[in-house]
Parts: C-alpha cells; sequence; structure tokens
C-alpha cells in the first residue's frame, strides 16, 4: 500500500493503490481525502478544505440533510442533530483488512448517546480495482432490545473533467423515466417541501432512460433530489466537442452504481462555477419543511431489529483509457 502522492493520509500509512488509481482516507468520519490517476496524481475528487465547499465525501448518518430547528422528537424527549449527522465529525476505529482494502468502525459512545439513544456498529469499507472504487457500508443493531432507526447517504464531490464545464455535461440515468421518476422538492432552508412527478429528465431517444442536461441554474434553490431513478447514473458529454479540451476518449466520463440506496442527490454550491458535481445516494430525505420530526414517524427511515444488519454500496468507475493516458 504505496503512493506516489503522498498526503496526510500517506503519513499514517491509509493509502490503497491500483493499478490505475491512489486513494487516501483518513480515521476521521471515515472519510476519503483524496482519489487521484495513478500516471500524474490528478485530482478525481474535490479536495475541500476552500470555497465553495469545505467538505471532500462526508459520510451521513445517521441523519441525512437538515432538520426544522436542528432538533428531532423520540419518546417525548428532543435531542440536537447537526446536519448530516455527526458520523462524519467522528474518529473512527481503523480495523484490521485485507491489504487492498481499508476498513473503518465507529460504534455509539455516551457522546453519541447524548444525541442520538441508540447503540449501533457502523462499518465503512474501501477498496480499488482498476479504474474503480467500490465503498461498502454496514449497519448493525447490537442491542438486545428495541430497533434501530437510521438514515445513511454519500456525499462524494467528484471533479469535472479537466478543462470542461458543467453546462458541457449531462446525467443519463439508463434505468429513470420521466413517468416513473420523483423530484424531491427542497426549499429555500434545505427541508423537504413534498414531491412531484420530475421535470428534469427528458427522455434519451433511442435508448431506455433519461437525461439531465447539467446547468448551473439547476441548484439555485439547493440540490436535485430524485427517487425511482435506478441504481446507476453515468456522467457523460453532451457532445463530442467537449473531448478537445479533456484528452478524453469515448464516454462516459464516470459511472456511479449503488445499492441499498432510495434516492440520488445531485448538487453543487449555488452559482459556484465549482470544478466539482456531488452524485449522493441517501437511502431517505431529509426532514421536512416547518416539522419537528417524532423519528419514529419520519419516511423511509432504515429499521434494524436486534442482532439485524443492513448493507449498503456505491461504486465510481472512472474512464479507464483516460486514466492510462500519460
Amino acid at each position: 500500500m504505496t503512493s506516489q502522492h503522498p498526503g496526510p493520509a500517506a503519513q499514517s500509512g491509509l493509502v490503497l493503490s491500483s493499478a490505475l488509481l491512489t486513494l487516501e482516507a483518513e480515521p476521521r468520519g471515515a472519510q476519503l481525502l483524496q482519489i487521484r490517476r495513478k500516471t500524474d496524481g490528478r485530482s478525481l475528487l474535490w479536495p475541500g478544505g476552500k470555497a465553495p465547499w469545505q467538505e471532500r465525501s462526508p459520510l451521513l448518518f445517521p441523519f441525512t440533510g437538515r432538520l426544522a430547528g436542528g432538533t428531532y422528537r423520540w419518546q417525548g424527549q428532543a435531542y440536537p442533530m447537526p446536519l448530516h449527522g455527526f458520523a462524519k465529525d467522528l474518529d473512527f476505529d481503523l480495523l484490521p483488512s485485507p491489504p487492498d482494502q481499508l476498513c473503518f468502525q465507529l460504534t455509539d459512545s455516551a457522546a453519541t448517546r447524548s444525541s442520538y439513544p441508540f447503540a449501533f456498529t457502523l462499518r465503512v469499507s474501501y477498496q480499488l480495482a482498476g479504474g474503480s472504487l467500490l465503498t461498502r457500508i454496514e449497519v448493525s443493531n447490537p442491542q438486545a432490545q428495541g430497533a434501530l432507526i437510521f438514515a445513511l447517504g454519500a456525499h462524494p464531490g467528484f471533479m469535472l473533467p479537466p478543462g470542461s464545464t458543467l453546462e458541457q455535461w449531462q446525467l443519463y440515468l439508463p434505468q429513470a423515466s420521466a413517468s416513473q421518476t420523483e423530484q424531491m422538492l427542497i426549499s429555500a432552508d434545505g427541508l423537504w417541501s413534498g414531491r412531484k412527478p420530475s421535470q428534469v429528465l427528458p427522455a434519451r431517444p433511442g435508448l431506455p432512460g433519461s437525461v439531465i442536461p447539467l446547468t448551473e441554474s439547476l441548484f439555485d434553490v439547493d440540490g436535485i433530489f430524485l427517487s425511482g431513478q435506478g441504481q446507476r447514473v453515468l456522467l457523460e458529454p453532451r457532445d463530442t466537442s467537449v473531448f478537445s479540451s479533456t484528452s478524453a476518449l469515448p464516454q462516459p466520463w464516470l459511472t456511479l452504481d449503488f445499492e441499498g440506496f432510495r434516492y440520488l442527490g445531485i448538487w453543487q454550491p449555488a452559482r459556484s462555477h465549482a470544478p466539482f458535481l456531488c452524485l449522493e445516494p441517501w437511502s431517505a430525505m431529509c426532514g421536512r419543511n416547518e416539522t419537528q420530526e417524532e423519528l419514529s414517524r419520519m419516511p423511509d427511515r432504515c429499521r434494524l431489529e436486534p442482532g439485524q444488519k443492513a448493507i449498503f454500496s456505491w461504486r465510481a468507475s472512472w474512464q479507464e483509457a483516460w486514466l492510462k493516458l500519460t
């Protein structure tokens, strides 16, 4: 496990390498620090730590998104919960793992139980193979009595192809249809205000599925969140002329496959001209507008009985022809 481009993670040995990629991760939030093309170290993940987005790839647990007032209720008591939950801000334990993987674990503590009164085990593993990164997340309920109720999400910020702008690209959803996919409406406060038939999914002529032409105006209010979109999304050029500036070869640029998640979020900071796009599988939506949520009645929560576990995964695969360029 070595890296040609060591960063903070490399100093701790938290580095993976495949034939085409290198990866750095840290125990804080079990977060990815960087994914790079191995030939020249070009970044594939937004580095964070600066405008317009301080994060990189936070893990969202036990809540996704915001809650009205920053609180929820459970069995008659109100509890505080930060944006996207607390897992992203806590130190995970590094577990023994095979040479081609990094594995982290977080368990409940007195600190977590002050805002989330449940016992849990949360495990995250990263594995590289060729031009792909597989992230596997396992949530377990170790309690002797009582269900574990939670939401889980991923929030990676993928760099756009070098030398290109957002408007040169589109998302292809091969399993989605405009008639069956719903758009989750997000208010200016970042809360869920309802759902409607999706109006951002034109059909793709001659092929199954739908496309979303990307523009910055899509994110003027907040992200775009979809339900019923399928478990695959591809980032591809609107036309092949974009390749002249990216040195890319035939599409797609990036394919994201995910399992266990119900929703897909698409986000970029509003009017930022950011060089990245977040593609976010979520198991549940954020809190609802003007509602102090009662956890037992929140929609789409995952529920595990004592001794049960749930497994979620997402795989990002980059265009191998481009990864091999020097």
